[in-house]
């Protein structure tokens, strides 16, 4: 049987579930992801263009020489769903709880930036609420105020807190 790259795909996938001939189970989705590049500057860096046998190294290789003044030689989402696969795939690991400070810090400045309001959620604890504070987070929600209440509870909480 013949199959397009597609279904060879999808194939794939539900092979990931298969145990001696037997499908256990179908995934709930799968993600594609690809490599987008500008042809012009990989052209003007000298930097040939990817091929499908580009190894993480090749991809490393061709980011360091095109990163030059403003421009970045990769560059990828903020989404863990999007950078995680290529970032373990290339032996990294997501750091400690200080690179998250370093993270909500850089948003915080990110936002502000772009005059937009910043809601940092599922705040719990008061480390968390202190280190928000002195990078001026608008606003700071999470079980450390509250666990969810239902309406009648919320405005008596409303109501006390107006004095």
């Amino acid at each position: 049987m013949m199959c397009s790259c597609s279904e060879k795909g999808l194939l794939s996938l539900i092979n990931a579930f298969t145990y001696q001939g037997k499908t256990y189970g179908i995934p709930k989705d799968f993600n594609t992801l690809g490599l987008v590049y500008n042809k012009d500057l990989f052209k003007a860096a000298g930097v040939a263009e990817p091929t499908n046998d580009w190894t993480w190294t090749d991809l490393q290789t061709a980011a360091k020489k095109l990163t030059s003044g403003s421009v970045v030689g990769l560059s990828l989402p903020a989404d863990a769903n999007r950078y995680l696969p290529f970032l373990w795939q290339a032996g990294g690991e997501v750091a400690s709880i200080n690179s998250d400070k370093a993270v909500a810090g850089a948003v915080i400045s990110l936002g502000q930036k772009l005059n937009l309001r910043v809601i940092a959620e599922g705040v719990e604890t008061a480390e968390q609420v202190e280190f928000l504070r002195a990078n001026n987070c608008d606003e700071i929600q999470g079980y450390y105020f509250s666990k969810p209440v239902g309406p009648g509870r919320l405005a008596q909480a409303l109501a006390a807190l107006s004095g």
